[in-house]
């Protein structure tokens, strides 16, 4: 069960650099390449609108 979580683990942290565009990733990349970059940009755009709120907090 302990190899099991570990593999989990793994998964979870080659997902999130996918997302994150780690060049850990770039050999598995070109499969899925237009899906990776729209994560990206959605994650970016999130990040950035989450950033504007809180600099409109803060100013307000």
């Amino acid at each position: 069960s302990s190899a099991r979580l570990l593999m989990n683990r793994g998964a979870r942290q080659r997902q999130s650099a996918a997302i994150k565009g780690h060049p850990a990733t770039a050999i598995e990349r070109p499969k899925n390449f237009r899906l990776t970059a729209i994560q990206e940009w959605s994650v970016t755009m999130r990040l950035r609108r989450e950033v504007d709120l809180m600099s409109d907090f803060r100013l307000g």
